[in-house]
């Protein structure tokens, strides 16, 4: 019986490293391919920091300022190319000359004087490049938190390495234990022997009453019931309101989310837009995420719960997790002319608000305003239409701030395109 326990354990012990030593090789994987693929976006950006020269004499409201130093400093004449050179670049220089710039204000407060002040166009300017620059920040950041995952990755797959190697360790104590099994039988229950004494066969038989009685059985007792908890499930209170874009590459996908963004911003609230990193080749799958609120958002992770999702093309619908984590109070808009019974969302959109769930016919519409048939702008004037949280003013907005000429019109016609569409889809499954 010992012997088949220690066995088992041992087994399980060997059984349990195997699955530690798996568990250490995948995490290093990822660890390493986090990490290169942070080093390979940021290197492609081909951003440098200052030459050591710039350095030597800083001073305030210049270029250089003294609390550059060492921080930004350090790092004097290198490529960009590690996370943590990101986190410098993005929080003690591009953050710095941003406060320096703006005189301390956010861009909310200055989007907002903006606003009130439509003809200065030396504001307007600093609006623009201090939203630039913010969004290059927010980017940065991004691939630092990431780089910080590919980190502790690398610990955790140590840490497993190491738990499988003392499992495997205790797993041969085990074994060791486990050939004297009998040995330590007889110790535990054998009896005393007595030396035959002449004439004992006179005597009383005494032994009988300094035996080592076996050791009494424990009461029985019965396992208790198993009780299950009700655990009462939330909704976690939310004021951010988050949106992933969806389509391939060339369809303007990300610049589509730095547009959301910059329509939020005009309307004086927080707001941040950025890429998911993978391949930029045309046709490629592209994810981009926005994120508006009414505080400033610290948080750059990628959007895995969205209220919203933007999907630009549809032949991305049947991919695996495009609608995974959507809430049933989400909100979705696919470009496309054919209805959900055709896409074959029929089943699915039936647990959903139907009027949240729409489609628009967006490249279509930029096909016949624009052009080309790219649908970023028509698909931003149906989500303010379908969803509320901007308006389709302050997306025009953000249309003439980044186009110019036919192009900012056509793409202007087509968003307010739209919005009408969207509108009347709506209206009509409202009161349906």
């Amino acid at each position: 019986m010992r012997r088949n326990s220690h066995l088992t354990l041992a087994i399980a012990g060997f059984a349990t490293a195997v699955l530690l030593a798996v568990a250490g090789g995948l995490l290093l994987w990822g660890s390493a391919y986090v990490h290169n693929t942070v080093q390979n976006q940021l290197s492609a950006q081909q951003i440098y920091f200052p030459p050591q020269a710039a350095f030597a004499h800083p001073k305030a409201s210049s270029e250089i300022t003294p609390n550059m130093i060492p921080s930004v400093s350090q790092y004097a004449g290198q490529q960009l190319v590690t996370g943590q050179q990101a986190e410098a670049y993005a929080d003690h220089f591009i953050a710095q000359h941003i406060t320096d710039m703006s005189g301390g204000k956010t861009y909310s407060q200055l989007s907002a004087l903006s606003m009130a002040q439509p003809n200065n166009t030396k504001l307007a300017g600093l609006v623009a490049t201090v939203f630039k620059g913010e969004t290059l920040r927010s980017m940065l950041l991004n691939a630092y938190g990431w780089w910080k995952v590919s980190q502790i990755t690398y610990i955790a797959s140590l840490a497993a390495f190491g738990l499988a190697g003392l499992t495997v360790l205790g797993s041969l104590a085990g074994l060791t234990l486990g050939r004297k099994p009998e040995i330590l039988h007889e110790i535990i229950d054998g009896t005393p022997s007595r030396t035959h004494d002449p004439g004992a066969d006179d005597q009383p038989d005494n032994n009988q009453h300094n035996q080592i009685p076996p050791p009494a059985r424990a009461p029985h007792q019965e396992p208790g019931r198993r009780t299950r908890q009700r655990t009462e499930i939330t909704g976690r209170a939310q004021t951010m309101f988050q949106v992933r874009f969806h389509g391939r590459g060339g369809q303007g996908v990300v610049t589509a989310a730095e547009l959301l963004a910059e329509a939020a911003f005009r309307e004086g609230r927080h707001a941040q837009a950025f890429p998911s990193f993978g391949s930029e080749r045309m046709g490629a799958p592209v994810m981009s995420f926005c994120r508006i609120d009414d505080k400033p958002i610290r948080t750059h992770e990628p959007v895995t719960e969205p209220d919203a999702l933007l999907i630009q093309d549809p032949t991305l619908l049947h991919q695996a997790d495009l609608f995974a984590r959507l809430g049933r109070d989400g909100y979705m808009l696919i470009n496309s002319t054919k209805g959900f019974d055709e896409l074959g969302l029929d089943e699915f959109v039936r647990d959903f608000h139907r009027e949240r769930l729409l489609v628009v016919p967006a490249s279509a519409l930029a096909l016949t305003h624009l052009g080309r048939p790219l649908p970023g702008a028509p698909m931003l004037g149906g989500f303010a239409a379908l969803t509320r949280r901007v308006g389709l003013d302050s997306v025009l907005a953000a249309i003439n701030s980044r186009f110019t000429g036919p192009v900012a019109e056509g793409n202007g016609k087509a968003a307010r395109a739209a919005f009408d569409f969207v509108t009347d889809e709506r209206e009509a499954l409202t009161h349906a």
